[in-house]
Order: structure tokens, then sequence, then C-alpha cells
């Protein structure tokens, strides 16, 4: 296949990395010139040191000519600018006339909108199949050629959806199907919250037994929100659900697991690092279940934390003294 990544960020370069091993012709688009020049004479993204871009992985800067001879659009940019790249992908389309789909590998809210990425692409891609991929990837370890899994989720109906498949999967990266984009797209953003979590048991140095059972219970309660908001039990159970959640709540390089982790030594002088993705997906989760009359109490102590309302040993404590109950 003649595939567009769009976006040349770490996610973007090391998706580009595999699609070129699985031996399609891609190209590789970087919005800012100046990143463009770069890859282009260096043949390495800094933001992905260490793997050389091969010779015939094309770079490029414009989306419209390159969209011209692209049957698979891979829309790499970060949630935040999902959406005007949609827009450019639906306004080259008259014109792109190979064009079979478009997938958004992001993950997260958008800003302001609050909307997922399965959301974005349904309202302003509506005419092109479109899909999401999610699951427990990190860009290094794709680009390395590890073995990994993701999810490839494309609305019930899709014909193509079989064909991508293969066509995506290969080498160590293996990918499985599902019809519940919504769902892949809550998980990914669901997570972060959790990661948060994670982050702030690992600061206390509660010990493994405690984080075990803390991501048991984060599961039950994922899986509870992403029903009550539209996805499937089963997807939350899958690689863009459980998956991704041990993966962003365990790695060294997750950046919300650091986030909670430094949430939890207020007196340390190191500060949480910026305001990261899962700290606004908890204040908008918090919200979504309030109106929804969906019980989440571990979203609701991390809200507190995040909002600075309570000290990480309150939140403990207050969970530990919630009412027993059934599992389940």
């Amino acid at each position: 296949m003649n595939i567009a990544v769009l976006g040349a960020g770490a996610w973007g370069t090391a998706l580009a990395l595999h699609l070129h091993a699985c031996g399609h012709t891609v190209t590789l688009t970087s919005r800012r010139l100046e990143q463009a020049a770069e890859l282009s004479t260096r043949r390495e993204n800094e933001r992905l040191p260490g793997f050389p871009l091969p010779d015939d992985l094309q770079i490029g800067h414009e989306n419209a000519p390159i969209l011209l001879e692209a049957e698979l659009a891979v829309l790499a940019a970060p949630t935040v600018g999902l959406r005007g790249l949609a827009r450019e992908v639906a306004a080259a389309r008259s014109s792109a006339w190979r064009l079979v789909a478009a997938v958004a590998v992001c993950k997260g809210l958008e800003p302001g909108t609050g909307r997922l990425p399965a959301e974005i692409l349904a309202e302003e891609l509506p005419d092109l199949p479109t899909g999401v991929l999610g699951g427990p990837n990190h860009a290094g370890g794709i680009a390395a050629g590890l073995p990994a899994a993701a999810t490839l989720a494309f609305p019930g109906g899709t014909e193509l959806a079989p064909r991508l498949q293969e066509e995506l999967s290969g080498g160590a990266f293996r990918l499985y199907l599902s019809e519940d984009p919504l769902g892949v797209s809550l998980g990914g953003s669901l997570k972060n919250v959790y990661a948060l979590a994670a982050g702030c048991a690992d600061g206390l140095g509660l010990g493994d037994n405690a984080k075990a059972a803390l991501l048991t219970r984060a599961l039950a309660e994922m899986t509870r929100i992403g029903e009550a908001l539209g996805g499937r039990a089963a997807t939350f159970a899958g690689l863009s659900g459980v998956g991704d959640l041990m993966a962003t709540c365990y790695g060294s390089w997750s950046r919300n697991r650091r986030f909670g982790e430094n949430l939890a030594r207020p007196g340390s002088g190191e500060g949480p690092g910026g305001f990261v993705e899962g700290a606004r997906a908890t204040l908008e989760y918090r919200d979504r279940c309030r109106s929804a009359g969906v019980d989440a109490p571990l979203v609701e102590e991390v809200a507190a934390l995040v909002e600075g309302s309570e000290r990480p040993e309150e939140t403990l404590r207050r969970l530990l003294a919630r009412p027993l109950r059934r599992e389940g």
C-alpha cells in the first residue's frame, strides 16, 4: 500500500518505520518545514533517537500533495491536533481518489470539547471509513521491532477492516480487529487517569500488593465507566483496555505515572512536571460520571489530588474506609 503517516512525532515515526519494514511505500510528514528538512538530511528523528530512517522512506511537509497518491492516511497528530488534520484529509478527498480509509493513532480527549479520537473522525470524515489504533504500544519498542500487539477498531460492517489488519500487521507487531472504536478510544483515555493513581501508589511506597489491588479495581471501574459512555465491556478486557492500562501504569516512560508519583511527594521539592493529559481527563471523567450516575471512587479521589484539595494519605484512608462489598 501507499501510506501517508501524517505527524512526525515519536509515535508517527515508529509506525512509519514499522510500515516501511512491512514493505509499504511510506511518506512521513511533518507540519513544520524545519523538521521535515532535518528529517530529510539527518535521516533520524530527534524525538526517536537511535532509529535511522531508511533512504526510501519518504519525507514530506504539505499533506495535500502526499494524499494524492495515498491509499491509507495514518493520522499521528496528538488529539489536540486531530480535528485539524482530519479536516485537511476531508479537503483533499476530491483529488485523493485512491484513499480508502483513515486511522487515528492518538489517545486522549480533545481539549475544549472532550471528544475522543473515534468521535472526531466520525464528525469530520463521515464519508470515509475511519478507525482507531489502540493498545500497549510504546514508540521505542515498536521502532526496535520488539514483540507487541494492538487493537485496530473500525465500526461494524467496514468491509476493508480485515484487509487493513493484514496490511498493517507484520514482523513482531500483531493487530487484532475490533468493531468498537469508541470503546478503544475510551480505554486509551481512561487508562491515563489510573496511571496517575498507580504513580501515586509508587510514590507512597505502598508495595506490589497494593498496586495490583489498585489496578484490578481500576479495571473494574474503567469497564463500568466505559460501558456507561457507550463502549463494550469486552473491549476493556482487551489490548486497548487492560493491556494499555498495565503498560501505562508500570512503564518507566509513562509521563502520567510519573506525574502521579510526584503528586505523592508534595514535600520533596520535585513538582508534578507539567499538566499531563491524564490530569485533564480525570476532571472531565469525574464530571461525566457524576452526570451519568456512575460510581467511580478512584476517579473522584484522583480528581481531588489533581485539584490539590486532598493529600494522598487522605485519599488512601477514604478508599480503604469504603463499605465492604462483593467483587464484581
